[in-house]
């Protein structure tokens, strides 16, 4: 068995918890957490709880989706309401932009999914499949499919045709 000395094990327990000053022998308290200021907006326009938000591919809007069956898009640098959706039956849980920030699909407790135009706030189409609640819905990465996942215990993956092409 190797035998360090004592000053020896203390540096290597102290630089094994990092705590070891960057001079030999000077030991430093670790800095406190770095504090994150609140930005300067509170989005508030709803009239029932928000289930879901999402940033625009362009982080220039958020999307905010409520059980009082709307989605709201909010101007991220001005806090204002941009435009309400409207469209479906019953609460929203889930809301995800496509990849090329086009399209804005939501998922709802009417167990429908629509898609939506991100810039107009039309809507194109509407997916219907699940029995129950479609609880989350996601994009692939190079946004031709749709996944949802409902309370049906399901999830379904959905062919996207091109934004462009969509609500024709």
């Amino acid at each position: 068995m190797h035998s360090w000395s004592r000053e020896t094990r203390t540096r290597l327990v102290l630089s094994l918890l990092g705590c070891l000053g960057a001079t030999a022998g000077a030991l430093s308290a670790p800095a406190p957490p770095a504090r994150h200021p609140p930005l300067p907006y509170t989005f508030t326009g709803h009239t029932k709880c928000v289930f879901s938000v999402a940033f625009d591919a362009h982080g220039r809007t958020i999307a905010s989706g409520s059980s009082d069956k709307t989605v709201k898009l909010w101007d991220v640098k001005t806090g204002n309401v941009k435009g309400t959706l409207e469209g479906h039956a019953s609460g929203l849980y889930s809301l995800s932009y496509s990849p090329d920030g086009k399209t804005l699909a939501s998922g709802s407790d009417d167990r429908t999914i629509k898609l939506w135009d991100a810039k107009t706030g039309k809507e194109r189409t509407t997916l219907r499949g699940h029995v129950k609640s479609v609880m989350s819905v996601a994009y692939s990465p190079n946004g031709r499919t749709l996944v949802s996942g409902s309370y049906d215990k399901s999830c379904k993956l959905w062919a996207v045709p091109p934004a462009d092409t969509l609500g024709e």
